[in-house]
């Protein structure tokens, strides 16, 4: 059901196909002014929680199955928790930064102690 534009509607390029070109081509070349691309996820990125305590410590966790630990200033990994039977869709810090709870789409459950990350309770 596609409406027909009206000659009034339809604006001529005097520079005609490659001045279209050109705008297409601007447009496509948006402005990337991030500062940090954390591109080790394989898929989308479902959760992510910053340490309340730890000012360069974040958390990650997605589609891929994985969660991660790392720097939001560098990148740098610290920590890569896998074995895991779904998308990560939950990933959290506790109150006080002394634990973290990380949940996948099958309904496993763990909770890690920071530092080290040594598991200290699991439910699946």
């Amino acid at each position: 059901n596609e409406e027909e534009m009206s000659d009034e509607e339809l604006v001529e390029l005097p520079g005609g196909v490659d001045q279209l070109e050109a705008i297409v081509e601007n447009i496509n070349k948006a402005e990337d002014n991030s500062k940090l691309v954390f591109q080790n996820h394989g898929k989308s990125v479902f959760c992510c929680s910053f340490h309340p305590e730890v000012e360069d410590l974040v958390v990650s966790g997605g589609e891929d199955d994985l969660a991660y630990i790392w720097n939001p200033s560098t990148g740098e990994v610290s920590k890569k928790f896998d074995g895991w039977k779904d998308s990560i869709n939950n990933a959290i810090w506790s109150r006080d930064g002394q634990h973290l709870a990380l949940c996948d789409m099958a309904g496993t459950i763990k909770v890690f102690k920071y530092p080290g990350y040594a598991e200290e309770w699991s439910f699946e």
